[in-house]
């Protein structure tokens, strides 16, 4: 994973970086998200979002980077008014759309939605995927109601880093010529641009 912000410069656009990402959200990685979460993972993402949320019945939603739409669908069998939204079309083919108010393709940085549309905004997984997670902050905080609600998770670098060595060196000793000459990417985190520490996301919402 790259741990560092992606600076735009003369050579490189915001336009052709966001094309090159756009093309690495295929039908597999949007197939890889309906099939990866464990019923007991939903379960729980749901179940914190709610813990912030309380009763989110007649509550206007915006869930950003639905992908499977797991979420979505679960605020909308709790009376939520949920519009859902992903950056790649390839989401259409996965996402059950009957039961929402609105669904959009968007990038996160710059939401299509007036200001203070929304009681809540939901980012699982989100910000991770961000050439500027910042922009994204921004345009939330003009898209929510007066004393409204956003919701994040996203992956902690420490303990992703830590289980990663824990993980290789387990591998190690069962195949001790597992990495040899590999040149092979791990699968997890590999779209992510910036994963934070709980300091780092804590400084990024505060200041």
């Amino acid at each position: 994973c790259i741990s560092g912000c992606m600076r735009l410069d003369k050579d490189q656009s915001y336009t052709r970086k966001m094309r090159r990402l756009l093309s690495m959200y295929s039908l597999s990685y949007y197939r890889s998200l309906l099939n990866g979460y464990l019923k007991g993972q939903k379960d729980n993402k749901v179940k914190i979002i709610l813990k912030f949320l309380g009763d989110v019945n007649g509550l206007t939603i915006l869930d950003v980077g639905c992908g499977s739409g797991f979420i979505s669908a679960e605020l909308c069998k709790r009376g939520a008014k949920v519009f859902s939204g992903d950056f790649s079309r390839n989401v259409l083919s996965f996402i059950p759309r009957q039961n929402l108010a609105g669904f959009a393709i968007f990038d996160a940085q710059h939401l299509p939605f007036k200001t203070s549309s929304f009681d809540a905004i939901v980012a699982t997984d989100v910000l991770e995927h961000l050439l500027s997670p910042r922009s994204f902050l921004n345009e939330a905080y003009r898209c929510l109601k007066s004393r409204g609600y956003l919701v994040i998770s996203t992956p902690n670098l420490w303990y992703k880093k830590i289980m990663h060595m824990i993980r290789c060196l387990v591998t190690l000793i069962k195949n001790p010529n597992r990495f040899k000459n590999s040149t092979t990417k791990e699968e997890w985190g590999s779209l992510h641009i910036r994963e934070f520490s709980p300091r780092e996301f804590i400084d990024m919402l505060t200041n």
